[in-house]
């Protein structure tokens, strides 16, 4: 019985130098992580198109400085050349049909999950925060759920429109327009 409290108090021991070493090491991550970004912001600054942008998206309810460091780098890295529509593609926001043989019984679409994974991340998380905070978002994501949408259905909608409105703002150097929540982009607008 002795030795059973022994080797459980070294092991409650070992268990405490470990969560010690384990908070040190999440606390190198994180100042590694936050130096990378003060570094990608400095890089985004010292561009004039993407401070312009970046100072025009951060006005945007939803999008952090933390968020925007991360879209950045991903709209800057796309052909410029591509329309929103091909935009949603790039980024893996299209729909494609889940279906196997000739069957059409049933059919279910989803999104194709094609493009940058850590765009669609990102633009998820804004997501998130957009329909809490975003009056454009929230009422659009309000539509979709009226509709009978999934939540989730509803956020990755609302992800999809942030993207599109982003690349507009990116590409045609023009600032947010709500319009893009409730119809099309006009060409006016550009």
């Amino acid at each position: 019985m002795n030795m059973r409290r022994q080797s459980a108090t070294a092991a409650g021991g070992l268990s405490d130098a470990f969560n010690d070493l384990l908070g040190g090491v999440h606390a190198a991550i994180d100042e590694a992580i936050a130096k990378m970004e003060l570094e990608l912001e400095r890089r985004i600054k010292a561009d004039p198109k993407t401070a312009e942008f970046y100072d025009r998206a951060d006005s945007l309810q939803g999008f952090a400085r933390r968020s925007l460091v991360q879209i950045i780098p991903e709209l800057a890295a796309a052909p410029q050349t591509l329309t929103p529509r091909q935009m949603v593609a790039f980024a893996g926001f299209d729909p494609r049909p889940k279906k196997s043989g000739s069957s059409r019984a049933g059919e279910s679409w989803s999104i194709s999950k094609m493009g940058s994974r850590r765009l669609r991340r990102m633009l998820y998380v804004c997501a998130r925060v957009a329909v809490r905070w975003h009056p454009p978002s929230r009422a659009y994501y309000e539509a979709m759920l009226a509709r009978n949408k999934p939540r989730m259905v509803a956020l990755v909608a609302v992800a999809r429109k942030l993207l599109v409105a982003l690349w507009v703002m990116w590409t045609r150097g023009v600032d947010f327009d709500p319009s893009a929540f409730t119809g099309r982009w006009s060409p006016d607008s550009a």
